[in-house]
């Protein structure tokens, strides 16, 4: 798709699982700042290693960056935060660190 630059639908790109859902044009703004305010919840250190790593081509390769990055996530400030916050029963306050 990338070399010949011919547009893809919507449908076509669901059925290839390049978007995750299909919505009306009326629900597409609010449907986006939905997507938009859980991804702003998340941690954005993991986050960012998720989007690093999710273009590896090779598995074995992508299955390393993964080890590699699952513990430096998890040895952040925020993981600490994230595991306090579930066992508070409180949502977490990531900070990037």
């Amino acid at each position: 798709m990338n070399l010949v630059g011919d547009p893809v639908g919507a449908e076509e790109a669901f059925e290839f699982g390049l978007v995750n859902r299909v919505v009306e044009d009326h629900e597409l703004l609010d449907t986006a700042l939905a997507w938009a305010r859980k991804l702003a919840q998340q941690a954005p250190l993991a986050l960012s290693q998720i989007k690093s790593i999710s273009g590896a081509g090779d598995l074995d390769e992508g299955i390393e960056a993964e080890k590699r990055a699952f513990a430096e996530v998890f040895a952040s400030d925020d993981a600490k935060e994230g595991i306090a916050a579930f066992l508070g029963k409180r949502a977490p306050r990531f900070q990037g660190k």
